[in-house]
């Protein structure tokens, strides 16, 4: 299950988190989440500008400038950014060492229906 990040500005509530679509969207834009940290500034505004909008997909650019400085007077941003990593890591399964078994996946199991 996703998680999400909350914070309160101006007495409004805005909620953050990530899913498949928005990190294909980020990918798309140009952003390798791998190489986050490499670019922290830039990663956490990118981070931040996607992950909010997935709840709040009508915010203005002018606000989200506003939004942005508020979260990072709250939120340590190596936090955040691990967090954005996590949700990322979280859509290929669990992490194993090498013991040479490996997770098999099941087959789809595909019916046509007659038209």
């Amino acid at each position: 299950m996703a998680r999400v990040i909350t914070f309160t500005y101006d007495d409004t509530e805005y909620s953050i988190g990530f899913d498949r679509s928005i990190f294909v969207t980020m990918e798309d834009n140009g952003f390798e989440i791998t190489n986050m940290f490499s670019k922290p500034m830039h990663s956490t505004a990118v981070l931040f500008n996607f992950g909010i909008r997935k709840y709040h997909p009508t915010l203005q650019t002018n606000k989200l400038e506003k939004l942005l400085d508020a979260f990072v007077e709250e939120f340590e941003m190596p936090d955040f950014m691990q967090f954005a990593l996590e949700e990322y890591n979280s859509f290929f399964g669990v992490t194993q060492t090498d013991t040479g078994e490996y997770k098999k996946k099941q087959p789809l199991n595909i019916q046509s229906k007659a038209r």
